[in-house]
């Protein structure tokens, strides 16, 4: 298994169908007094894909490790997890992928401004560890500012059709 996509959400829960339904996709900025605890969800895709091979071609390694760590501003932890994920044997399907999605909570907080670092480490044995930094943007809030106008202070979205 190998990390397909990392991201982190404010929520996130699966539909009628199983499929995953995300809240506060790629929010990073954040605007706290201090001290602050802000709870997000890291979604790890997995998928037994060999990767570059354009589909059809899957590997057999079922474990994988993700490990989760939040750094402050001064580089100290905030934050730590760790756990393997074992998937079943077989697949249903041996000409289709198998798609696993891994939601877990991830806590940021502190007692100062700046950048906080979210990484998320994804290892099995036999393939390249996969790490991906998400850095979270701490910052005050304005003066007589509401909390939809404190979100929305660095948030812009480009509709494309």
């Amino acid at each position: 298994m190998r990390a397909d996509q990392i991201f982190l959400t404010e929520g996130a829960t699966a539909d009628t169908r199983g499929a995953l339904t995300s809240v506060g996709v790629n929010q990073r900025v954040y605007s706290f007094a201090l001290p602050f605890r802000l709870q997000l969800r890291a979604v790890i895709m997995l998928t037994d894909e060999v990767e570059g091979a354009d589909g059809a071609e899957f590997d057999d390694l079922t474990e994988t490790r993700l490990a989760i760590s939040v750094t402050g501003p001064a580089g100290d932890s905030v934050f730590s997890w760790a756990e393997p994920v074992t998937l079943p044997d077989g697949k249903s399907w041996v000409d289709l992928p198998l798609l696993a999605t891994v939601v877990t909570d991830v806590i940021v907080s502190g007692n100062e401004y700046g950048i906080y670092i979210v990484e998320v480490r994804c290892s099995t044995e036999g393939l390249e560890e996969y790490i991906r930094r998400i850095p979270v943007y701490i910052i005050s809030p304005p003066q007589n500012s509401t909390p939809a106008e404190q979100s929305l202070r660095a948030f812009q979205i480009a509709v494309v059709s």
